[in-house]
């Protein structure tokens, strides 16, 4: 038997669901200040970073990609103090506690890491920064 995971969807505080077909004009009638935190690529790319909110003892933020004016992905990231306060006391095994972190935030969800029919469900550390986070990427 074959479990079917519906695509992600997150009511989130700021006033949107983040599902999938979202519509960048909708992101911004629900939630008109994302606008001034919006990041044009140039590329038909479009990122909006909408304000933390508090889950329980951490602190969520969200950044919602669209292109062609239809969310895409969804980079999630996470803050507490143990993860460290700054650059000054970041470390590999702080960030790896944060993927894992992340990871549990997803499941208790009802998402598991790995690929559906609708697209993806992640949580790991950026190559390039080294940072850890999670995402949803939604299939085309």
């Amino acid at each position: 038997m074959v479990m079917v995971v519906a695509a992600f969807t997150f009511d989130h505080p700021a006033g949107v669901s983040v599902a999938p077909y979202l519509r960048e004009a909708e992101l911004l009638q629900a939630v008109p200040d994302a606008a001034s935190r919006k990041r044009d690529m140039k590329t038909g790319w479009v990122w909006y970073d909408l304000a933390p909110f508090a889950d329980a003892e951490c602190r969520v933020g969200f950044s919602i990609a669209f292109y062609g004016g239809v969310i895409r992905e969804v980079r999630i990231g996470i803050s507490h103090p143990e993860f460290g306060t700054g650059w000054g006391d970041w470390s590999d095994a702080k960030e790896e506690m944060r993927v894992q972190r992340l990871t549990k935030w997803l499941k208790a969800r009802g998402y598991d890491l790995g690929k559906y029919p609708w697209g993806e469900v992640w949580a790991d550390r950026d190559v390039k920064t080294g940072d850890g986070n999670a995402g949803i990427r939604y299939a085309a």
